[in-house]
């Protein structure tokens, strides 16, 4: 995969939302290009042109629009530089709880807690380990490669957590890319002002511990709690409009992921089994598949934080041996999670 892959072909399925505020930060950087933005209908977007707020819009509608703006401006570094203009009022209520947490670990732990409102079709996962802070990011439609967020997009987003780390705190960034060194990687480490490791398994920030539990300047213990009441209700309407998305944590958490049948699941969804089926295939999805999306990303998480056994893995994942979690690993990624492991390892 290279940073400069620009593949555009069509997207009919809405299954995954990015923030609409994220549409008004790309047209702002084409503006900055001299380029004029089109309007929101050639991107399938049902907004009105003027602004996008921070309303949930269908991540494909992102991706096709980050595509043009780069193409249009030839900038290989635009998601990156629209990655470090967010600024906390950009992602409104949120923006505001991120800001006025008491340390940088609460700003962490409730940008995990909730990341929905900024995508819904990567994870971000924080873990530590030996003197060692990691924000895993995971991409929670690996399976279905036609509505991922993409490279461009990825980046992008990995820009603006290292942006959010960083909006009261100076802590030292290693971060890790999935694709191979571009040409203008100097000019890409001196923007993101962190040290690249290219050709890595997934996309992943690492930083000292030491700076988790520092105060911040912007600490605000009222303005947080004033502001995340907003955060909460904004999260409950995303869950209740997205299927993919209540199924999905229903199944994270479960332990072991023994999945429910169909039938089980469509009653948790208060749905008859023909219509929760029904409604997945307009998705162009199935249970099936959505089953095993959640069971290889929980496995990167836990193969990831690099002190659980593969046997314990394969329990929590619900497999009956580690030989089908195994088979089912490799399906997934193309490599054995032994090797998978000791790639990390050696990484590390």
């Amino acid at each position: 995969m290279s940073f400069n892959d620009s593949s555009s072909e069509v997207i009919n399925k809405y299954r995954g939302t990015v923030s609409g505020r994220w549409f008004d930060l790309i047209n702002l950087q084409l503006q900055k290009h001299g380029v004029d933005p089109l309007p929101p209908e050639h991107f399938n977007i049902p907004l009105e042109s003027w602004s996008y707020c921070d309303r949930p819009v269908p991540v494909d509608g992102a991706r096709r629009l980050l595509y043009w703006a780069v193409e249009q401006t030839d900038n290989p570094l635009l998601p990156v530089d629209l990655g470090l203009s967010l600024q906390p009022l950009d992602i409104k209520s949120l923006g505001i709880v991120l800001w006025s947490a008491a340390s940088l670990r609460q700003r962490i732990e409730k940008l995990e807690m909730y990341q929905s409102l900024v995508t819904t079709t990567t994870r971000i996962i924080f873990n530590e380990k030996a003197g060692t802070a990691t924000l895993l990011l995971i991409d929670s439609d690996a399976l279905d490669k036609q509505v991922n967020l993409t490279t461009h997009g990825m980046m992008a987003l990995v820009s603006a957590v290292t942006r959010v780390i960083r909006w009261d705190n100076e802590a030292k960034i290693t971060i890790h890319l999935p694709f191979e060194q571009p040409t203008y990687h100097k000019r890409l480490e001196g923007k993101l002002e962190s040290t690249l490791k290219f050709s890595m398994s997934q996309f992943r920030i690492e930083f000292s511990v030491d700076a988790l539990d520092q105060p911040l300047r912007t600490s605000d213990p009222e303005l947080l709690q004033a502001n995340e009441s907003l955060v909460q209700k904004k999260l409950l309407m995303i869950e209740k409009s997205n299927l993919v998305l209540k199924v999905s944590r229903s199944l994270l958490e479960l332990s072991p992921l023994i999945p429910p049948t169909t039938g089980e699941m469509a009653s948790l969804m208060n749905m008859s089994s023909r219509t929760f089926q029904r409604k997945l295939t307009e998705l162009g999805l199935s249970y099936r598949e959505l089953v095993n999306k959640i069971r290889h990303e929980k496995a990167i998480a836990l193969i990831e934080s690099g002190d659980t056994p593969l046997s314990t893995v394969a329990y929590e994942l619900g497999f009956g041996d580690l030989s089908s979690f195994s088979r089912a690993f490799k399906s997934w990624t193309g490599l054995s999670p032994r090797k998978y492991h000791n790639v990390q390892s050696f990484n590390v």
